[in-house]
């Protein structure tokens, strides 16, 4: 197992013992008579919801909707007068965080007028405040639940799958539109109390994004991302179509903040630099002249702010950088800004910020994710171009210090705006000394992001995150030939221990998915793996790899592939990736006769359809 391979591990094992120790503390504090944190409960609603929570929770029995619906409305019924002294107390308010998105109709706007009858209390308390955020949340979400099933690709959590199966009268929808828009106005008109506030800030946070229609993409209880690792590609908010009168509300909070006389100190607090962040980007979505005018204003009198003098004693590198990047609430907001600015605004951030200082940005710690973020956002070309000649002298330093993401980030730039690409590889084979002769081949060194001098000395199966990356990125590339023929040159029993590290395997997706990589280049890198297909279907990401190469290729390319798993067939089923792989390819079938297989998928043209007509 590699290192970081290893260190995933342990970061899993961490967050899994993170999730286990709130109710063992939970539990433990009950043992003792202490029934959670905030306002007191007795001991039989303190052990019911910890029951709740653990059932709504739990993976080994997961319950269906219809269940959990029934689950939600048992629990609050009864309770619905008490129910404000349970969002106070830290086990109840999470048990109806939970509960929240099931409950019927009649009980959710129950406790949506519970809060509104004193939102000033809850929005300042630390447990029902994140219950009053929920609220809002599912609120956005029932009032436009018909343009729900408009949407492509929804995340598949529960609390989205209920909304969309239940049927809600339009009443209620009407009423949870209410809600949201005044709990907007509540804010607004509390704004200079509670933008300070702790929890009251993550309050207007949200609702400053239900307001502009925007539900984050994770937001629900099974929030994933699959792109973790690009999320440059990834929309990170669903937007759906909301009132106007929801969006002069968003508009009249970015005309009031700007009025404010601290308005220039907002990007250097964490509360306020967050706040900052979620308004533009629901400005993004509301009013982007608005958004260009509060970028300007937060660049000019946020980021190129001044120094008191107070800090003479920095060194250099720190004082020749503008405010904006001396810290990390800062940082962030700029990042965001980044995000969300049109042409000219972003155009004016580079300027202002960026040109002239990308040796010191790129090699900053915290810094050099705004270079990243700048990267992934620039649209001109001119513009990139110049960005490139600036940042090209340094990419040497830039991996000997380890900020290789700034390097995907560029060749992320590279792919996207068809710009740079020959000269990038240039750089790159260079840096990695891989011009004349080298001790390792070009497409090695860039997988470990490592000189070929090092890599000759390096054993091991690493696969750098950013390597495989950065290689995925070359695939894209117009002319990749060059980089193709560097891979196929890598020995077969080499190029199959990239393609079974994690990392790595993601790399066949792209080689096979780039219109750039023609079907010559398929087939012989099919013909150079053959030996090593029962390795990579033993293996759990290479035999994704392999399934993904194997659906690339015309039919008489497959009997290869088909051949060697069929000769080793007790092995193959002997692991269980080989035998979810010898599933999928029916092995079986190919095994006791070719050509039933052959002639079955010809006539098919899908091996999904074979599969089934088989099965069948």
């Amino acid at each position: 197992m590699t290192e970081e391979v290893q260190n995933e591990v342990e970061a899993f094992k961490k967050r899994g013992k993170k999730r286990k120790s709130f109710m063992q503390n939970a539990k433990s504090f009950a043992r003792k008579g202490n029934f959670g944190r905030g306002t007191d409960v007795d001991q039989d609603t303190y052990n019911y919801f910890l029951n709740v929570i653990e059932m709504m929770r739990s993976q080994e029995d997961p319950k269906n909707l219809e269940e959990k619906e029934i689950l939600a409305n048992n629990a609050l019924e009864d309770r619905m007068e008490s129910i404000k002294n349970l969002v106070m107390n830290q086990v109840c308010s999470r048990a109806v965080e939970f509960l929240i998105p099931f409950l019927n109709a009649e009980l959710f706007e129950g406790i949506c007028g519970v809060f509104s009858s004193d939102f000033r209390v809850t929005c300042v308390d630390q447990y029902a405040s994140h219950v009053l955020e929920k609220l809002l949340e599912v609120s956005l979400l029932r009032f436009v639940k018909s343009q729900l099933g408009e949407k492509k690709d929804l995340p598949s959590d529960d609390e989205i799958k209920h909304c969309v199966s239940s049927e809600f009268e339009e009443e209620h929808k009407i009423k949870c539109g209410e809600f949201v828009l005044k709990v907007g106005k509540f804010l607004i008109n509390n704004l200079e109390d509670f933008a300070t506030d702790s929890y009251a800030n993550h309050v207007i946070r949200k609702a400053l994004l239900c307001l502009a229609g925007l539900l984050k993409q994770n937001s629900g209880n099974q929030g994933k991302n699959p792109k973790k690792t690009n999320p440059s590609h990834k929309e990170e908010f669903l937007a759906f179509s909301v009132p106007d009168e929801w969006t002069e509300v968003v508009k009249e909070y970015a005309e009031r903040l700007q009025k404010w006389p601290m308005f220039s100190d907002f990007p250097y607090g964490e509360l306020t630099s967050g706040l900052l962040q979620n308004l533009c980007v629901a400005l993004k979505y509301t009013d982007k002249n608005l958004l260009k005018s509060f970028g300007k204003k937060i660049l000019h009198e946020g980021f190129l702010k001044p120094e008191n003098g107070e800090d003479d004693k920095k060194d250099d590198a720190s004082t020749s950088l503008p405010k904006a990047f001396c810290m990390e609430s800062s940082i962030r907001l700029l990042e965001t800004l980044l995000s969300v600015a049109g042409p000219k605004l972003l155009t004016q951030l580079n300027a202002m910020l960026f040109t002239g200082r990308f040796k010191i940005l790129c090699l900053h710690p915290s810094a050099n994710f705004s270079v990243q973020k700048l990267l992934l956002n620039v649209r001109e070309e001119a513009e990139f171009n110049a960005i490139f000649d600036e940042i090209q002298p340094l990419i040497e330093e830039i991996l000997q210090h380890g900020f290789t993401g700034v390097v995907f980030a560029l060749a992320q730039a590279c792919e996207r705006l068809k710009q740079k690409q020959g000269q990038f590889i240039q750089v790159l084979q260079k840096v990695l000394k891989c011009e004349k002769n080298p001790p390792v081949n070009f497409f090695i060194c860039v997988t470990k992001l490592k000189p070929s001098d090092v890599c000759a000395k390096d054993n091991s199966n690493f696969v750098h995150l950013h390597g495989s990356l950065v290689t995925q990125q070359i695939f894209g590339f117009n002319k990749p030939i060059k980089f193709i023929q560097n891979m196929l040159e890598v020995k077969n029993d080499v190029l199959v221990k990239i393609f079974c590290d994690p990392k790595g395997s993601h790399i066949v997706d792209a080689f096979v998915k780039s219109k750039f990589v023609g079907e010559q280049s398929k087939l012989k890198l099919v013909k150079h793996l053959e030996g090593q297909f029962l390795k990579m279907a033993l293996s759990k990401h290479g035999s994704q790899a392999l399934e993904v190469l194997f659906n690339a290729v015309p039919t008489k390319l497959k009997t290869p592939v088909l051949d060697e798993l069929a000769e080793n067939y007790n092995q193959l089923n002997g692991s269980p990736s080989g035998q979810i792989i010898s599933k999928k390819l029916h092995i079986e079938t190919y095994k006791n006769n070719p050509k039933r297989w052959e002639a079955s998928f010809e006539k098919s043209g899908k091996a999904q359809e074979l599969f089934k007509d088989i099965l069948d």
